[in-house]
C-alpha cells in the first residue's frame, strides 16, 4: 500500500518531490532544477516508481552553475535508476540539493528532502 505521508528522519520530516511527465516542461525532459532551500538541506531517499527511457538522474549538493565550485559540493551521484529500486542517501546537502534529469521518457521518481533550519 502506498504511503501517504511524509516519512520520519531523525532530522525530521521528509518532504516528497514527485518527478514526472507531467511536472517536468513539455518536450523538454532535462535541464538544471533546484529544491529550493535558503540554507542546506537534508537529502533522504530516492524511490523510483518507473525507471522512464534512458533516464538518468543527477543529485548535486549545490548549483552546479556556481564557478569556481565551492569545495565539498559537485555531483552526489548520477543514477540510471531501476524501478522499485530505493536509494537510501540519509545526507546533508550544506549547499543545497539541486537535480539535472535527463531521459527519452519520463519516469516517476520520488525525492525524499527536508531544509536544514535557518541558524
Amino acid at each position: 500500500m502506498p504511503r501517504r505521508h511524509q516519512e520520519m528522519a531523525a532530522v525530521g520530516q521528509y518532504t516528497p518531490l514527485h518527478i514526472n511527465a507531467l511536472s517536468l516542461p513539455v518536450n523538454n525532459h532535462s535541464g538544471n532544477y533546484t529544491i529550493a532551500s535558503l540554507s542546506g538541506t537534508f537529502l533522504g531517499r530516492v524511490v523510483i516508481g518507473a525507471a522512464g527511457s534512458g533516464m538518468t538522474l543527477t543529485l548535486y549538493n549545490g548549483n552546479p552553475n556556481v564557478l569556481p565550485l565551492p569545495t565539498k559540493s559537485g555531483v552526489i551521484t548520477a543514477l540510471t535508476p531501476v524501478a522499485g529500486q530505493p536509494y537510501i542517501f540519509d545526507l546533508a546537502c550544506d549547499y543545497g540539493l539541486f537535480y539535472t534529469y535527463a531521459g527519452t521518457t519520463p519516469g516517476d521518481v520520488t525525492i525524499g528532502y527536508t531544509d536544514m533550519p535557518l541558524s
